[in-house]
């Protein structure tokens, strides 16, 4: 993803914590759900002036919960698209196979007592996944 974010023209940001957490989900599906994060806030970004290509990627332990959080920099007129994300078949983008993504990262933190948020702040789009 750092090669990617590179050849994009996209500041990416790893935020690390002293000590990373255990999340309950098998490794694949962490890997299915920072990858997912990751691509939707690419795919963002990269429509943005390359000055405005931010996306920050944040992985710890935070009031009891393990953490995954990915934010970038998100125009506030888009805001309104927000509570639709995670939805089945919802997607902004074209082509097949979109809409996907946000309800894979839903359905898998769901089976281990997580869940998604999502919200606007401070000109960004927050995605939080939220573990016991």
């Amino acid at each position: 993803k750092a090669k990617e974010a590179e050849t994009s023209h996209i500041t990416l940001f790893y935020i690390p914590s002293s000590t990373p957490p255990d999340y309950p989900c098998q490794k694949h599906e962490l890997v299915e759900i920072i990858g997912n994060l990751i691509d939707n806030a690419f795919d963002y970004v990269k429509t943005l002036a390359v000055e405005e290509r931010k996306v920050f990627l944040s992985l710890e332990n935070r009031d009891g919960k393990k953490v995954i959080e990915v934010r970038n920099t998100y125009e506030k007129k888009s805001q309104e698209q927000i509570p639709f994300m995670a939805k089945k078949g919802y997607t902004t983008k074209e082509g097949s196979h979109r809409g996907y993504g946000l309800y894979n990262v839903t359905a898998i933190a769901s089976r281990y007592n997580g869940t998604l948020k999502l919200f606007y702040e401070n000109d960004q789009l927050v995605v939080l996944v939220l573990f016991q």
